[in-house]
């Protein structure tokens, strides 16, 4: 990623991923690490939903291939209990609050282009 300076990235798809550092003409790679934990599900039309860091710690964040008129979010755990429910209008990327307990939770999500279905692992 060509200019990218901050100490952290968000990897936005699954790959292989090492940083490299140029200082004074000296450059040194870091080793690689391969991501493959980032979710991507098709809405009905084709339309991508990618759903990322998982597992994680706090949040996850949900990005669409476009802006969606009104996104509906659930999220239950294991056992099937509705935790959460949000609406969303307008909404291209999300960024999802999980329980505090770890464990494995369901996220679902409604477009008017149809629907996705991820499980998260909260660590």
């Amino acid at each position: 990623i060509v200019g990218a300076a901050a100490q952290s990235y968000v990897a936005p798809i699954n790959g292989n991923y090492a940083v490299q550092i140029t200082d004074n003409g000296c450059v040194d790679t870091s080793i690689c690490i391969s991501i493959t934990t980032i979710a991507i599900q098709n809405l009905n039309n084709g339309k991508q939903v990618k759903l990322y860091p998982n597992p994680t710690k706090e949040f996850v964040n949900i990005d669409f291939d476009e802006i969606q008129e009104t996104v509906e979010l659930k999220l239950y755990d294991v056992q099937g209990r509705l935790l959460k429910e949000q609406q969303f209008d307008n909404a291209k990327q999300l960024q999802v609050g999980l329980p505090l307990s770890t464990g494995v939770y369901i996220i679902q999500l409604k477009t008017k282009n149809g629907r996705a279905v991820f499980p998260v692992i909260k660590e």
